[in-house]
């Protein structure tokens, strides 16, 4: 999945209690940091 600036993805975040949730994220990082670091960056 290629990602971009300014798109809102599903991720899931683990709970307190061990559990998985889908929350939404919006992806702040750029193409840069996507093709340098091989990561991306969402809150």
């Amino acid at each position: 999945m290629r990602v971009q600036q300014r798109d809102i993805i599903e991720l899931n975040y683990e709970l307190p209690n061990g559990k998985f949730k889908t929350h939404p994220a919006l992806v702040i990082s750029n193409l840069n940091v996507l093709e340098i670091e091989d990561i991306f960056y969402a809150v």
